[in-house]
């Protein structure tokens, strides 16, 4: 069963309420015990005292006199013979005196409650008693009315701690009335803090951040949702022309791996599209972690430039590495490998023939930083800040004609990202492009 706050607070209350009342009643019973032992004990010397100062104002001692309202007595000679006691003095034989002192004892007898002690005289030892049963009723009484008025003030406790809670929780409620009116068109809505207690202001502030990141995320996945509906549109619309052209139009003279190949190059571009798709979506998903590991990047680089030398000959571009020999670079390597190739191919694309593409390594202080430079058209400045946006191309008319789907950058940085690395673009139109792979210190 899921927990609830408006319980927790009642009996929470409800429970402090019963702790202090029970600590208070407790206290008080003893602090009463307390103050009738020292008075009983106060009345019994007292009495006492009196008892034999009449009796040796007497002379000669009278059996039966003299009488005490509160106390009862029998005196002893030195040799131990009763010589005089008050008239209801026959309970006294049932009192252990063996273990009575001159201070007060306490013993029950038939039900009964004694306070009783020793007092010694010249003319032998003064037995005093007095009945403590009407005391101790008193306070069996007050037990049970304090018991009784605890569990009265814990359940009023109760009742009021739901009142108070009911009404102290009023804007945790309101809150999640207002938070439950938003729909994902109204994310641009913000609670205002000035309707909530000062304590909820983190609350607020923590569900307008959640609402702006949301309202963020949507307006980006809006936008990519029409970017990629966009991209996937023309491959679709090509496949259906050159299908429907074939079909409707079949030509005398058509040579069927050629259009088969015309087909293919489409499919690939489509899957190509998709599979980078899914690589961004993973790598944007919750939980995304890569295991780095120390990696050669000179090693790295030339199993890189053997993949695009043929390619770049072709192109009449020279592809160049400068790295130290001993320079090592802490990554994933299969995630490494797809952005220099990303880096290099998109290099390559935007780089005329007789120019030149350089990767290098610099390392500071166990931090390595990957650069790839090209000596291409280079990329104005207004679009820098957008370089890794999806979809994103600097040059529409020669993506198109290689097939680029503008995924090639957002990908780099999402691998970066992973990484907690850093991406840099710094680029002047028509002198060339240098971009930066920055990776932490793995310690």
């Amino acid at each position: 069963m899921a927990r609830s706050l408006l319980r927790d607070l009642r009996l929470a209350l409800s429970l402090a309420v019963l702790g202090l009342g029970a600590t208070t009643a407790v206290f008080t019973d003893l602090a009463l015990r307390h103050a009738m032992e020292t008075e009983d004990g106060r009345v019994l010397r007292s009495e006492g005292q009196k008892i034999l100062h009449l009796l040796e104002s007497q002379g000669p001692l009278n059996p039966s006199a003299p009488e005490s309202p509160q106390v009862d007595w029998w005196l002893f000679d030195l040799n131990g013979r009763r010589i005089a006691g008050s008239a209801g003095a026959t309970y006294l034989t049932s009192v252990p005196w063996d273990a009575v002192g001159s201070s007060p004892s306490t013993f029950q007898v038939e039900h009964r409650l004694y306070s009783a002690l020793v007092m010694r005289t010249s003319r032998g030892a003064l037995w005093v008693a007095m009945d403590r049963t009407p005391e101790i009723q008193v306070v069996n009484h007050l037990r049970r009315d304090l018991a009784m008025l605890v569990f009265a003030i814990t359940l009023l406790a109760g009742i009021l701690g739901h009142l108070i809670a009911k009404r102290g929780l009023r804007p945790l409620r309101k809150i999640r009335d207002e938070t439950a009116r938003i729909e994902a068109q109204g994310l641009h809505h913000r609670l205002d803090a000035a309707n909530f207690p000062a304590e909820l202001a983190d609350l607020v502030a923590a569900l307008n951040g959640a609402l702006g990141r949301l309202e963020a995320a949507f307006a980006r996945l809006e936008a990519f949702s029409s970017d990629l509906a966009h991209e996937l549109r023309t491959p679709l619309q090509n496949l259906r022309s050159e299908l429907e052209g074939r079909v409707l139009r079949p030509p005398k003279d058509a040579n069927l791996p050629e259009i088969l190949g015309s087909l293919l190059e489409e499919l690939d571009r489509l899957d190509g599209m998709v599979e980078q798709m899914l690589f961004l979506a993973r790598g944007a998903a919750p939980g995304s972690a890569v295991v780095p590991q120390p990696l050669s990047a000179p090693a790295l680089l030339q199993k890189a430039v053997e993949f695009f030398g043929p390619q770049a000959e072709d192109a009449g571009i020279s592809l160049t590495i400068q790295s130290t020999p001993d320079c090592l670079i802490h990554a994933d390597p299969r995630l490494l490998h797809r952005a220099v190739v990303n880096l290099i191919s998109n290099a390559l694309r935007h780089t005329p023939a007789g120019g030149r593409v350089v990767l290098s390594t610099i390392q500071e202080d166990r931090r390595t930083r990957l650069l790839v430079t090209d000596t291409g058209e280079g990329i104005p400045s207004d679009l820098i800040s957008r370089l890794g946006d999806r979809f994103l191309r600097v040059d529409e008319g020669r993506a198109r004609a290689t097939g680029g789907a503008g995924l090639g950058l957002a990908i780099v940085k999402g691998i970066m990202e992973l990484h907690r690395g850093t991406f840099q673009v710094e680029s002047r139109v028509g002198q060339g492009t240098t971009v930066t792979l920055g990776f932490p210190d793995p310690a």
